[in-house]
């Protein structure tokens, strides 16, 4: 095998860049219980009483823009205090939403697909007469914030308060005035569809979930899969990738494998869904082609290449993900495996 090619590539036609990231706070609920029962919001099986309301408080959260934002360490408040830090490494992607809930378990809900936490302080402390919510990012700009006064168009009384349209200048609206229904949770106006999951750290970087899979070893074998995708590696060590559709989905179709670089503990921000590279990634060339232009295609039996990893590294990752181009995939565009990192110390 010649020595691999490392080049910079113009941008795919799928991976539109310059897409901006529109996070909103998407739907609350700061007063659960008007009569009995009260809401139970976060589906732990404990409804809001008159006495105990504050579990089943929520804030929504969107992503309604094209790119996957990073908001860990972006903090919610309320009028009075910090009431919720997300944690480092929490993504969402465009199309996705979190939900904060005062307190309860969260496992029901996020065994539905859904992607709900508690507040870290205890309590959202949502008052049932005037209050504010405040979404702030980890450089400390606020993103979003609604305040409501009591007897207001945005008081809840046993109902949540949602935006019509669902979109980052929707207007605040109490949500039986859009459907017969008190709140939604999780889900869209129709109550029924999902919004997409958040991506926790330590849960990885799944691609479109397709016939296509990534594995990669450093001086050893290859492997992928959960508690596979992150591996530390000097510089001089060999990385192998290897690409495969067992299926035979995507044999025969281009294939583009991208890496990008970022300081470990910081992922990069993908730019559409499952994409967990940059707008910036190089696109890397497995060498066996006489010129070392342009995508290799995906083989029948997976794809394998070797590089030398580069010193001068330490403290960075790197970032790899592979994807088959072509019609065969679910959205029509690209199917992407999920995204592997690799911790040069």
């Amino acid at each position: 095998m010649r020595n691999p090619v490392l080049r910079l590539s113009l941008l795919l036609a799928i991976f539109a860049s310059g897409l901006n990231a529109q996070v909103a706070i998407n739907e609350y609920c700061n007063d659960p219980y008007a009569s009995a029962p009260g809401l139970d919001t976060n589906l732990d099986g404990s409804p809001a009483t008159s006495s105990s309301q504050s579990d089943d408080e929520f804030v929504e959260i969107v992503n309604f823009g094209a790119a996957s934002v990073d908001i860990g360490n972006w903090t919610l408040s309320d009028f009075f205090g910090l009431r919720h830090t997300f944690a480092g490494g929490t993504l969402l992607g465009p199309g996705s939403a979190v939900v904060v809930f005062g307190g309860g378990s969260v496992a029901n809900f996020n065994s539905l697909g859904l992607s709900g936490v508690t507040a870290d302080t205890g309590a959202l402390g949502l008052n049932n007469t005037n209050d504010s919510i405040i979404l702030v990012d980890s450089m400390g700009v606020t993103v979003d914030s609604h305040s409501y006064s009591s007897g207001g168009p945005g008081d809840g009384n046993g109902e949540s308060i949602t935006r019509v349209p669902e979109s980052a200048t929707g207007v605040f609206t109490l949500y039986t005035t859009f459907a017969g229904i008190n709140h939604s949770a999780g889900y869209m106006l129709n109550g029924t569809s999902p919004w997409g999951p958040a991506v926790f750290p330590g849960t990885g970087l799944p691609g479109t979930g397709e016939d296509i899979a990534l594995e990669t070893g450093v001086n050893a074998a290859t492997s992928g899969g959960a508690g596979n995708d992150v591996k530390t590696a000097l510089g001089g060590d060999v990385l192998t990738v290897y690409v495969d559709s067992s299926g035979g989905t995507f044999v025969a179709q281009p294939l583009v494998l991208a890496a990008d670089l970022t300081i470990t503990g910081f992922p990069l921000m993908g730019f559409l869904p499952s994409v967990h590279v940059s707008s910036s990634f190089i696109v890397l060339i497995d060498g066996l082609s006489p010129t070392a232009v342009g995508t290799p295609t995906l083989s029948f039996g997976g794809t394998t290449v070797s590089y030398v990893l580069p010193m001068g590294l330490t403290g960075q990752s790197i970032i790899l993900q592979a994807a088959a181009v072509g019609p065969s995939a679910a959205n029509g565009n690209y199917a992407s495996t999920d995204a592997h990192e690799i911790q040069m110390q």
